[in-house]
């Protein structure tokens, strides 16, 4: 097996947090946080009326040393982060694939707020999500053991001119045992019309 067909467990790199600044003024910067789920970018902005902090995405760490950073970085503090994983992580550990599928017509995804063991992973209100059937909200590897998904999605009707909207959430307990692990999650309508979030594993 080559290394890009590895499985990685980073459930031994240390927790490290990274600052940068993204005005001159020093009242705009960006910090990204060592989660065990993965990396977690946090904003902080006073350059606006509304400033304050706010969350700059997720990534896991294998799509991070895979693309790079989805933030503006420094490549110095891309540099350090990626060698910090690098020399950490060990062999072995299990990867997570969650996929979601809409499988009501007439709707459409709009927004997804999903957290993996409380942590975000996914916040999103784009209007992208409507153009795919399928969306992965996560990709990478976890650590064994047990996890907790909690999710909210917001559905619109594809009918013209209706802003009729729908919010689903729930949440559910999994585990994860060494290998690769696909949790599909698929949005339907009940017999009564109601419209709910299921998954298999």
């Amino acid at each position: 097996m080559n290394e890009k067909d590895t499985l990685w467990d980073y459930s031994q790199v240390p927790s490290r947090v990274w600052k940068w600044y993204l005005s001159p003024d020093g009242d705009h910067w960006m910090e990204v946080h060592i989660k065990p789920s993965g990396l977690t970018y946090i904003g902080t902005d006073w350059t606006v009326q509304s400033g304050g902090g706010y969350f700059g995405g997720f990534q896991t760490f294998d799509e991070f040393l895979r693309d790079g950073p989805i933030q503006k970085m420094p490549n110095h503090i891309a540099a350090e982060l990626r060698e910090h994983l690098e020399a950490h992580r060990v062999p072995g550990g299990a990867t997570l694939r969650v996929l979601h599928l809409t499988r009501v017509d007439d709707l459409v995804l709009q927004g997804a707020y999903i957290h993996l063991d409380d942590n975000p992973i996914t916040v999103s209100i784009d209007e992208t999500l409507a153009q795919k059937r399928e969306v992965v909200f996560f990709g990478g590897s976890i650590g064994i053991g047990d996890h907790q998904l909690s999710f909210v999605l917001v559905f619109k009707s594809k009918q013209q001119g209706s802003d009729a909207l729908w919010k689903v959430h729930g949440e559910f307990s999994f585990a994860i045992t060494p290998g690769t692990k696909t949790l599909l999650l698929e949005t339907i309508r009940d017999e009564d019309g109601s419209i709910r979030v299921h998954y298999l594993q």
